[in-house]
């Protein structure tokens, strides 16, 4: 699906499921799913296995959304699309649907949470 696009699926000492976007403006962001990454490391561990800067950290997985930084990068977390459902339940990972919308506007990044219902 993203073939033709911009988006990089780095394939150095990289997994496959490390994604990177080099942005207009010159910076550099990174998504993975998050089952192997944690937020409170995934800059560390990306910019030593990138060996430069990440503006950006994209993640899923945790089912909650959540925003934080450290030097510098923001950390981004997208909440669950379908909400508690059978695999989040059996976690304890409770929850509404949404999505998080990032919209770049040259330097600007405005963020967007849009709850789904889906009742």
């Amino acid at each position: 699906r993203l073939q033709g696009t911009k988006v990089v699926i780095a394939k150095d000492n990289l997994d496959d499921d490390i994604g990177q976007i080099d942005l207009a403006n010159g910076k550099k962001v990174i998504f993975v799913h998050g089952h192997r990454d944690s937020p409170e490391r995934i800059f560390q561990n990306m910019v030593g296995a990138m060996h430069m800067y990440v503006d950006y950290c994209l993640m899923g997985h945790f089912h909650s959304p959540a925003y934080r930084e450290e030097n510098g990068c923001r950390i981004i977390t997208n909440g669950c699309l379908c909400g508690t459902e059978q695999y989040a339940m059996s976690k304890r990972y409770f929850g509404k649907a949404s999505q998080t919308l990032l919209v770049f506007d040259g330097d600007n990044l405005i963020e967007h949470i849009i709850e789904c219902d889906l009742k």
